[in-house]
């Protein structure tokens, strides 16, 4: 399963209810995006009743969904003894909003703490900052789903796009996570503790049940986290790397040929440190050398990539980051009631041709030599690449 990834926030204001003028657009970003006859068709849903303070707010129209949450400060030293303000996300009409809720409760909330605290809202020389503000929440939310943004000195606000667990991407104990953008930008990104503890063990070749082991947390929380991390792009899943495994090219290995950024990354990503860069059409080459029945080893005895310099673990993982290539997997499937082999008799259930020789080996702790050693001497197995 792919992750969806949350809609864009087309824009955010801030809302109050003047003494004067009643409720009123004061700040928004981009400027004029929400017109006046558009705010006076919808205001009243915004500067609410008591009934509706505090609460998640809606509000779907023809062209546009919102997304507010109203509050409401008593106080006999505000015009009409009550400060009522709301501050609003905007989005396409059919998008799906339930992950930026509680994202826009935190934001009402903590603009209401700095009301009470230092009153900020209703003091014209800080209230003027909001635009700044509001102009920096919607840039970074729909860059990268979180932003961390200094209101002054003493405050910062911390804010998540939390994806609905329904739409994240399946994380399995084999699969193998790597960081694909810069790892400077993602270890000085503010994660929760849990991530940062098992940031140092993603390295390409440790699988999810490995990362659990050496991090010591439990594997279903690094699941978890793994999730979170492809959910905001930082890293994606690969197979574990093995010299018995087998991959075959996709159409987009092209790409290594017609694409210079490409080319000079995938150079850059798997020369051996201290050698000089090979020939791109070497590298292109010898992802074309790989297909059905040629295994790592194979590969490498009759190719020598190490003689040009290249790593074949960074060649192979750089080729499933891009989807140039793909695994292709053994998936065993058991022909009667019980394997003959004692030691498979614990993986029963895993012997029905929907699990991979990955899968059975992270939970066995066996390798593929091993695994195929049992399976060759059961008569009852039989074996199907996909």
């Amino acid at each position: 399963m792919v992750a969806t990834p949350p809609p864009a926030v087309k824009a955010i204001f801030f809302s109050e209810f003047h003494y004067e003028a009643g409720p009123v657009l004061t700040y928004q970003a981009p400027e004029n995006f929400l017109s006046k006859d558009v705010f006076d068709v919808v205001h009243v849903f915004i500067i609410t009743k008591p009934q509706l303070y505090r609460k998640i707010i809606t509000v779907n129209t023809v062209n546009l969904k919102i997304l507010g949450c109203p509050q409401s400060i008593e106080d006999k030293k505000y015009k009409r003894n009550a400060l009522l303000f709301n501050f609003g996300f905007v989005f396409d009409p059919d998008a799906k909003t339930t992950a930026f809720q509680p994202v826009i409760k935190k934001l009402s909330s903590c603009f209401r703490t700095l009301e009470l605290e230092s009153e900020f809202l209703s003091r014209d020389e800080t209230r003027s900052r909001l635009p700044e503000i509001l102009t920096a929440v919607l840039r970074e939310l729909n860059d990268k789903g979180f932003c961390s943004i200094a209101v002054d000195e003493a405050n910062t606000i911390h804010l998540k796009v939390i994806p609905d667990p329904t739409e994240m991407a399946v994380v399995c104990d084999h699969d193998v996570p790597i960081f694909c953008i810069d790892q400077a930008e993602i270890r000085s990104t503010p994660w929760d503790l849990t991530i940062k503890q098992i940031l140092p063990y993603i390295d390409g070749f440790n699988h999810v049940l490995m990362i659990a082991t050496l991090a010591d947390v439990n594997v279903s929380l690094v699941q978890l986290c793994v999730q979170h991390l492809l959910h905001f792009g930082a890293i994606k899943l690969i197979s574990v790397f093995q010299y018995s495994n087998m991959y075959m090219t996709t159409p987009k290995v092209s790409q290594l040929r017609d694409n210079r950024k490409l080319a000079a990354e995938c150079l850059k990503f798997i020369t051996k440190q201290g050698r000089p860069q090979p020939a791109i059409r070497d590298v292109f080459a010898l992802y074309c050398a790989l297909g059905p029945g040629v295994t790592v080893r194979d590969w490498c005895l009759r190719h020598e990539p190490q003689c040009l310099g290249i790593s074949e673990r960074l060649f192979i993982q750089f080729g499933l980051m891009k989807n140039l290539i793909v695994q292709l997997q053994k998936y065993p499937v058991l022909l009667s009631d019980e394997p003959n082999v004692k030691a498979l008799k614990p993986y029963r259930e895993m012997l029905t041709g929907k699990s991979s020789y990955d899968e059975i080996c992270c939970h066995s702790g066996m390798s593929h030599q091993e695994l195929d050693a049992l399976i060759d001497s059961d008569p009852h197995l039989v074996v199907c690449w996909k």
